[in-house]
């Protein structure tokens, strides 16, 4: 399992729902690079697992190099919350736990009574930060700061990315 690069988009970035515009804006208004060092960029860090491919949201990157995922989990059926199982066990089984990525889930919603989130928590390593109407940059920046992490090719190589040219 590992990372692929992907070019950068210009213009505007596509939301796939409100929840990820409100977290994209409310970054934007509070956090940034001036306040904490990090960036937010919109679907960027594609990651493998055999033949699965996991997209997640958001990546946030700190000016030292750190990075956590960020995927929102705010609508779900119970095929959509099972494909998001899929690919988080297909990286579990790769090796790679994702302890760098933070799922966003809104508490609102259930399937077949159980509690998605709690299914999605139990099949990674990732942080559940739940929300009720809509995703709060504050408990994600914290669970951020706690998970990000250098990318696995500086971390391979030993290279620092802060001092890389």
């Amino acid at each position: 399992m590992h990372t692929l690069p992907v070019p950068r988009r210009r213009g505007r970035p596509r939301y796939d729902s409100s929840f990820e515009r409100a977290l994209a804006s409310e970054f934007a208004a509070k956090v940034g690079r001036e306040r904490g060092g990090w960036t937010l960029a919109r679907e960027d860090s594609p990651i493998t697992a055999g033949e699965v491919l996991m997209l997640p949201d958001f990546t946030a990157r700190h000016e030292d190099g750190r990075e956590a995922l960020i995927e929102i989990v705010g609508f779900w059926t119970p095929e959509y919350l099972e494909a998001k199982l899929h690919k988080l066990r297909a990286a579990r089984a790769a090796g790679m736990p994702l302890t760098h990525l933070v799922l966003v889930v809104y508490r609102g919603l259930a399937s077949g009574g159980a509690d998605p989130g709690d299914a999605l928590a139990a099949t990674s390593d990732a942080t559940v930060v739940w929300f009720d109407n809509r995703p709060r940059i504050g408990p994600v920046m914290e669970a951020v700061e706690r998970v990000a992490v250098l990318p696995v090719q500086a971390r391979r190589s030993g290279i620092d990315p802060a001092s890389a040219p």
